[in-house]
């Protein structure tokens, strides 16, 4: 008996060989599959904005500065392609580029150091590390008396990949209470 089915493996050998190899294609592809729909290749970035209003001199002006915070997650690098904040103000909309992108640099004294004044590099994107955070801020000149909406937009790739991700994050700005106001205008015109 035992030469039988030592006959019958050595007949179907390359057979038998063949359902094994679909067997673990499957298997492997189900693994990807399930990473796939799991979102496992989604590129893990977030994203946080935070503001701060403070008075001008000038009356019914204040300045406006805003604050994002970048934080890569543990999978795979991030290219950022475009970047800008717009700043929404009754029906006044203005938009900032937040330019993060790579500097231009040069070679000197055995090392390599920033070519002043920045100049961005065209066409070289700035890569985010798994686990890397990077902060950028910009100011703006917004009228005292109304809120102001902020949007923060990032659109970019992960290395070496041709589709594009958009990450958005929103806050609002409110009005500076007028006794603050007040106190802070009197103190600065006391100095």
């Amino acid at each position: 008996m035992s030469g039988h089915i030592k006959a019958f493996f050595m007949l179907h050998s390359e057979v038998i060989k063949n359902y094994a190899q679909v067997a673990a294609w499957a298997t492997a592809g189900l693994y990807f599959l399930s990473k796939l729909i799991m979102g496992y290749f989604v590129t893990d970035l977030s994203l946080s904005i935070t503001s701060q209003r403070q008075p001008m001199s000038t009356l019914g002006k204040d300045y406006l500065v805003v604050s994002i915070t970048i934080t890569k997650g543990d999978r795979g690098t991030f290219q950022v392609s475009d970047s800008h904040i717009i700043t929404t103000q009754g029906s006044v909309v203005r938009q900032h580029k937040l330019n993060i992108r790579r500097l231009k640099s040069e070679s000197k004294n055995h090392g390599r150091q920033f070519v002043f004044p920045p100049e961005p590099l065209q066409n070289w994107r700035l890569n985010f590390s798994p686990g890397e955070s990077a902060n950028y801020s910009t100011w703006t000149v917004i009228e005292s008396d109304e809120p102001c909406l902020i949007e923060v937009g990032i659109i970019g790739t992960a290395f070496a990949s041709r589709i594009f991700s958009q990450w958005r994050a929103t806050t609002v700005s409110l009005p500076l209470a007028k006794q603050n106001l007040a106190t802070k205008v009197k103190v600065s015109s006391i100095l």
